[in-house]
């Protein structure tokens, strides 16, 4: 008799326990509007997902998932690493400048004749410039207007510098390589090639 009591008062609890669980879930999943209740405009809400120029950024309740940190952490030091190499770049062509013009006495005396070695350059000319200046320099005519041709070797006595400058680098704009990138010459060889350019005026000169 007290078995059977006991039993049916473990039966009328577990029922009295369903039922106060399926209450509770159903008010979790449809909270009672109070009087006061206030709709939360769309417009403040934190969305679960944004789509970004560096992907799709995923939250939980405004909260950013793991992978969404780590994306824009990401960002940020490339956006600054880009930052400081953009910023950098005056100082350093302020540098180069300096540099540049301490370093240009070393291949052009106070004169403007070159310090390179004319043999060396002739090699070296006729390997890599004669195909587009000819041999003797005058297969381009950089000043027509006046008399007479004003060919390469012209230019490396008229302004060495500038003419360093191109054999070293090239001319935007025109089928003339940088000697030091796309050839491969070193710094002296670019020097020979001077030299050897003001060569070629020096014999029409005479």
């Amino acid at each position: 008799m007290v078995f059977d009591m006991k039993v049916k008062l473990l039966a009328a609890l577990a029922v009295t326990g369903l039922m106060v669980a399926g209450v509770t879930s159903t008010l979790a999943a449809n909270p009672p509007k109070m009087k006061m209740t206030t709709e939360i405009p769309a417009s403040i809400t934190a969305p679960a997902k944004a789509e970004t120029s560096i992907g799709t950024l995923e939250y939980f309740d405004g909260v950013p998932s793991g992978k969404t940190v780590e994306t824009v952490y990401d960002y940020l030091d490339r956006s600054r690493a880009v930052n400081v190499f953009m910023n950098s770049i005056p100082m350093l062509s302020m540098y180069s400048l300096r540099e540049g013009q301490a370093a240009i006495e070393s291949v052009i005396d106070a004169k403007g004749q070159a310090k390179g070695g004319a043999l060396q350059g002739k090699i070296l000319y006729n390997a890599h410039c004669s195909s587009c200046h000819g041999e003797d320099g005058k297969a381009m005519d950089f000043k027509s207007n006046k008399e007479g041709i004003q060919g390469i070797g012209w230019l490396a006595k008229e302004n060495p510098q500038e003419s360093i400058h191109k054999i070293r680098w090239g001319h935007p704009g025109s089928k003339m390589p940088s000697m030091l990138v796309d050839k491969a010459l070193s710094e002296q060889d670019a020097t020979d090639i001077l030299t050897y350019s003001q060569f070629l005026q020096n014999l029409e000169d005479q």
